[in-house]
């Protein structure tokens, strides 16, 4: 199967001349070592794919010739948004890697008063070239969506999905991810020390239930994971 790179340009309204980013005309020229008259797959990210035929490979610049282009449809059948916060260091790397390729939809970065890893531009920026890695090494079509940060108070403003858990065992009411139905689900994982008491509180008091996801304690790219996972497979 030929290489896929990420188009900048999205495919439904390009011409028939593509120029790839600086960063993927590297990979293809310098990695890959690809050369012109071969063919590869282009993604833009919003649904659409295409084949396209290098033409010329020029000082960090690489044209291509788009040959096709359609939509693709390899979205999950079911809609998943997590509010997540985020892990240190290359654990990040792998929450997003994994939640994209599993079919994902959104991801939420949470500020929460525990959290460690703070969502700050830079770390938003790796977190968007995870995706857009992971979108070409599984060869999803549609970006998982990296939204803006958000604190327990804007998650609580939220009402949409009406199907809305925290991920928080221990509590008397607690459902289990067998218990879930429907077609979307917002979802909301904790820092490493968990949620504090307070801002429990505030969730439940907006409405939302608390999920038990067993009696292990687990990371939190774990407990993302194995609840898309259940959810989207």
């Amino acid at each position: 199967m030929p290489a896929r790179f990420f188009s900048p340009t999205p495919l439904a309204q390009a011409s028939a001349e593509l120029y790839l980013a600086p960063d993927e005309a590297h990979h293809l020229a310098h990695v890959l070592r690809l050369q012109s008259g071969d063919q590869i797959l282009l993604l833009d990210g919003l649904g659409w794919e295409g084949t396209a035929e290098i033409t010329a490979i020029r000082k960090g610049r690489v044209a291509v010739r788009l040959l096709n282009a359609a939509e693709v449809n390899r979205e999950a059948r079911r809609r998943l948004t997590l509010a997540v916060s985020l892990p240190k260091g290359d654990r990040q790397k792998l929450l997003v890697e994994k939640l994209t390729e599993l079919g994902v939809g959104r991801l939420l970065p949470l500020r929460c008063q525990r959290s460690v890893a703070q969502p700050v531009d830079s770390a938003l920026t790796r977190l968007e070239q995870h995706v857009v890695a992971a979108c070409k090494q599984s060869g999803r079509t549609c970006r998982m969506e990296i939204a803006a940060p958000v604190d327990i108070e804007g998650l609580c403003r939220l009402t949409i999905p009406d199907q809305r858990v925290v991920a928080h065992p221990g509590n008397q009411n607690c459902i289990y991810p067998e218990q879930l139905a429907g077609n979307e689900l917002l979802a909301a994982i904790g820092p490493e020390g968990g949620f504090t008491e307070e801002e429990l509180g505030r969730l439940i008091e907006a409405g939302w239930k608390c999920l038990d996801l067993g009696t292990r304690l687990l990371r939190i790219e774990t407990a993302a994971i194995g609840l898309a996972a259940k959810w989207l497979l």
